[in-house]
């Protein structure tokens, strides 16, 4: 048998073989989607704590004072304290200042922020004690902020006392997602967002996630990661002008099919001798 036949046939194997098990082959997940006012994220990375976060942010930069609101419907294959919420940040950058909202799933809403670079996550007061849907809004007004949880998105309860941080002129507020666990991806949805409307996603101080950036937009200067060994790397994403979802890459059990059928259609006598074939 020759060398080509031998490589078909290895190739037509394994992609029958993932075909037929089922077996999914990985493929880098998107930042965030959205679609007729729902925002899905995907929740990777370690933790939103510590000196050093690693999360999924999609976000929108903002300046001046500002109120943003957002409801949180659910959690899709969370862990313990997988953490998603509504985040203020000053920069893009892994220990950057910040003040974060979040849920918890069934550990419930707190508040958590950071005020100076690099500096430990100081925890600012628990909020409802319930799972979503749940209702999230930070205020700012010069360095003061004010943070709310609800259960309507009507009556809003203010949780702790009022936090200072200086965020800078300019900064960013979006959707944050961690799952807790670095071998573990899953997603929140959002909707009813107030105040803001994500134009990019990206993953901070983790691996593996496909950004995205809005139809036009300009991506944010960001650290970047190289993806994980069990992923492909591509291009952002582009977010579509008038909604609709993103469309993952194709996933390598595709990219061996597709192979095997290319390689099935060359023709069976050998091609002319070359240096290759000496």
């Amino acid at each position: 048998m020759r060398w080509t036949q031998r490589i078909l046939a290895v190739v037509v194997v394994l992609a029958l073989a993932a075909l037929g098990s089922g077996a999914a082959f990985a493929a880098a997940p998107v930042a965030f989607t959205a679609s007729k006012g729902t925002y899905t994220v995907t929740t990777a990375g370690t933790d939103i704590y510590g000196s050093s976060d690693s999360f999924v942010y999609a976000y929108a930069p903002a300046s001046g004072d500002g109120t943003w609101s957002v409801k949180l419907d659910a959690f899709h294959n969370p862990v313990v304290w997988t953490k998603v919420g509504l985040m203020v940040r000053a920069s893009l950058s892994a220990g950057s200042p910040m003040i974060f909202l979040m849920n918890g799933n069934k550990n419930g809403d707190w508040a958590v922020d950071r005020t100076k670079f690099g500096g430990p996550v100081n925890t600012i007061s628990g909020g409802m004690g319930v799972a979503p849907p749940v209702w999230l809004k930070i205020q700012k007004k010069g360095t003061t902020f004010y943070v709310f949880d609800s259960g309507n998105g009507t009556a809003w309860n203010l949780i702790g006392t009022p936090v200072t941080l200086n965020v800078g002129k300019s900064y960013y507020v979006g959707l944050a997602a961690s799952e807790h666990d670095p071998k573990a991806v899953g997603s929140a949805t959002f909707s009813d967002l107030v105040g803001f409307t994500p134009t990019a996603g990206q993953g901070i101080g983790v691996s593996g996630v496909q950004p995205v950036v809005a139809s036009g937009a300009t991506p944010a200067p960001a650290r970047s990661f190289a993806p994980a060994s069990n992923v492909s790397a591509s291009a952002p994403a582009q977010l579509p002008k008038t909604g609709g979802s993103m469309v993952l890459e194709v996933s390598w059990g595709t990219a061996l099919l597709a192979g095997g059928l290319v390689l099935i259609m060359r023709r069976k006598r050998p091609p002319a001798r070359s240096h290759e074939s000496r």
